[in-house]
């Protein structure tokens, strides 16, 4: 359905596919670190699993254990209708293809994972990387340029932040939030002796309608949801870069 989607865990496909997000471990039970003086900090630290299961939280990390199973069920029932619903062949499904191609095919990869597999050492695949890498530096280059037409200060964003992409592209028109970015120019605040690590910067929101919502009623800034905001995709030395023409 989506095989360039970068996370398959269960908190994005129970938030994207079922509304309900399962919330992640750290999230749900991290505790303030103690300091020296005994006091909490504002830095969370994840307890030992074994004082998860065994301590106080223990009806917590029971409902969250469960929770996984349920999720998992009802994402198969999801998937397997989408499926279902779409035609293949001679009045089969593409759920009769699955059953007949793609779960061999996945059980053969587990086969080869266990296994492992001969690769030829040759350098196509070290330029193969490079390659990639500058492909990336490119496209991320080109998003930056694109967004800093909105606000200078779009240079410094984060592309693998969500919040960072939700506040540009779907905060309210106008709107200002700030973030942290690293301090690389070694900026020193008046009054102040030494750089701090980070200093921060502004996004200003383009004031995008959000196409679809997360289950805690936030902007989805997933990659389908990002695919639907690019425009048509342009090629340059056989090579694909995706351009957002939103507002050109």
């Amino acid at each position: 359905m989506d095989a360039a989607r970068q996370s398959y865990s269960l908190e994005s496909l129970t938030d994207e596919m079922l509304n309900k997000r399962k919330v992640p471990m750290k999230e749900r039970f991290s505790v303030p670190k103690i300091t020296a003086s005994g006091t909490e900090s504002k830095i969370k630290v994840l307890p030992l699993i074994e004082n998860i299961q065994r301590g106080e939280k223990r009806d917590d990390f029971i409902d969250y254990s469960c929770f996984d199973a349920e999720s998992t069920y009802y994402l198969r029932e999801h998937l397997q209708k989408r499926l279902v619903a779409m035609n293949w062949s001679d009045d089969q499904t593409l759920f009769d293809f699955y059953n007949l191609y793609w779960r061999p095919f996945g059980e053969m990869l587990v086969d080869m994972e266990r296994a492992g597999i001969y690769i030829r050492k040759s350098n196509y695949l070290p330029e193969l990387e490079k390659r990639a890498e500058k492909d990336m530096e490119n496209a991320t280059k080109n998003f930056l340029d694109w967004a800093a037409k909105f606000h200078p200060d779009h240079q410094y964003m984060n592309i693998n932040s969500t919040a960072q992409k939700r506040q540009l592209f779907f905060g309210e028109k106008d709107s200002l939030e700030e973030f942290d970015r690293e301090n690389f120019e070694n900026y020193i605040e008046e009054g102040k002796k030494n750089p701090l690590k980070y200093r921060k910067f502004t996004i200003k929101g383009v004031g995008i309608k959000p196409l679809s919502k997360t289950s805690t009623k936030e902007a989805q800034v997933s990659l389908a949801v990002l695919k639907q905001l690019s425009g048509k995709h342009v090629f340059s030395d056989n090579h694909q870069y995706g351009c957002v023409r939103l507002f050109q």
